[in-house]
């Protein structure tokens, strides 16, 4: 895993990162892919810069590791997927600003789950009532 955070550190300043999914569970099998969570440091970058690192991350990953690789990029992701890759995930890249970032996704998620859960018990209710 150094090797490939490594790699990706001459793209991107990586603060960060965790892996998460079947590796993280120990459930992977042959058709696996490995899906990595990074915190960049895009200060200044486009969106459309982003999205081409994003890219060449993924295809260092697929060089690297021989299979297919998932790269999510913390910053701007879901705070529900954020959330899944904290709860599950396992730490690969440490720095001081994780504990914040872990606060501020836990914090958020809790505010948000309420809602989150009233509009899915809503709208399950009235998928059931159309059957």
């Amino acid at each position: 895993m150094n090797i490939f955070l490594n790699r990706v550190e001459d793209f991107i300043d990586i603060e960060f990162a965790y892996i998460f999914g079947s590796y993280a569970r120990g459930e992977e099998n042959i058709n696996s892919d490995i899906d990595i969570a990074i915190m960049p440091n895009l200060t200044g970058i486009d969106k459309m810069t982003e999205l081409f690192t994003r890219g060449n991350l993924i295809e260092i990953g697929k060089e690297i590791f021989n299979r297919d690789v998932d790269i999510v990029f913390l910053n701007t992701d879901s705070v529900f997927l954020k959330y899944h890759i904290i709860q599950e995930g396992i730490v690969i890249r440490d720095d001081i600003g994780r504990s914040g970032f872990e606060s501020l996704v836990l914090r958020e998620y809790f505010d948000f789950k309420h809602y989150s859960d009233y509009y899915n018990e809503h709208m399950l209710n009235s998928i059931r009532s159309t059957e």
